[in-house]
């Protein structure tokens, strides 16, 4: 399915539509809020808590702010600050009171299209670094693109040095 935006001429498909062209600024003020709560906890306890039902359990209860812009963002993310600091402190604290109780719980995660093409890219860039052995290091991809035509050069180079040896 996609969306139409006939005034700019767009065709986007929904998966994109839901996750690129606006923003939530709750979410980031959720987000820094459980950051903010979660810092002084143990580690063993923070590694047992799943951020996301702590931020979904806090989100449920407060209203979306959605912006479609840097700027709209910036706004919104400080109207939050200002209009709703408070109830974002106290329901991240519920939230996470309520998620202890069950910290560790077995669920699918939703993961977007983005995610899966991301995976999809990183098992590329694994295989293309075994190719070209740098298996065991730390390497950009652009150091592998680097190296990619590099390689590609040497093998030009070869073949043209064999075409002039056979003439």
């Amino acid at each position: 399915m996609t969306n139409d935006f006939q005034h700019l001429n767009l065709e986007i498909p929904e998966e994109e539509f839901i996750s690129k062209y606006h923003q939530n600024a709750m979410e980031l003020l959720v987000i820094e809020e459980i950051e903010k709560q979660m810092k002084d906890y143990p580690l063993e306890l923070i590694h047992q808590i799943n951020k996301i039902e702590v931020a979904a359990y806090a989100l449920n209860r407060l209203p979306p702010l959605y912006a479609s812009s840097e700027e709209g963002l910036y706004c919104q993310k400080q109207l939050g600050k200002k209009d709703f600091q408070e109830a974002i402190s106290r329901l991240v604290a519920q939230s996470l009171a309520v998620i202890q109780q069950q910290p560790v719980r077995f669920y699918t995660p939703l993961i977007t299209t983005e995610m899966h093409e991301l995976h999809a890219a990183k098992a590329a860039m694994e295989e293309l670094k075994e190719f070209l052995g740098f298996a065991a290091q730390e390497v950009s991809w652009l150091e592998i693109i680097k190296e990619i035509k590099h390689q590609m050069n040497d093998i030009a180079n070869t073949e043209i040095d064999t075409q002039v040896d056979e003439a």
